[in-house]
């Protein structure tokens, strides 16, 4: 006999859900970033450039969650009430030579 793994379908908004994070850029719109709320990821972009910087993890960790329907449509229901979140917040500054940022951990 042979077992086969649960295949888990997770509506597309609540993966977005759990990809959430904060947003800033610079005063003159040419870097902007985003860095992950329950996700540890930092994305910049780099307008001027056409670059983009991703980061991610060195932890890769995913928290355990399962969707809720009671409210009449899908929802993010996390179970880990220990969970991580990686970070809170993001200020990005302007400075000549590059980009200067404050990234908050919790």
């Amino acid at each position: 006999m042979e077992l086969k793994a649960e295949v888990r379908t997770v509506p597309p908004i609540v993966i977005e859900w759990m990809h959430q994070g904060k947003f800033s850029r610079n005063s003159d719109c040419t870097k902007f970033v985003l860095v992950g709320l329950l996700s540890n990821f930092i994305e910049i972009l780099y307008i001027r450039k056409g670059n983009i910087v991703s980061i991610r993890g060195p932890n890769q960790h995913i928290p355990e969650f399962e969707v809720d329907y009671s409210a009449g449509y899908p929802m993010l229901q996390l179970l880990d009430m220990e969970r991580l979140h990686f970070y809170t917040d993001v200020v990005l500054g302007n400075l000549d030579w590059g980009i200067q940022s404050k990234i908050f951990f919790e």
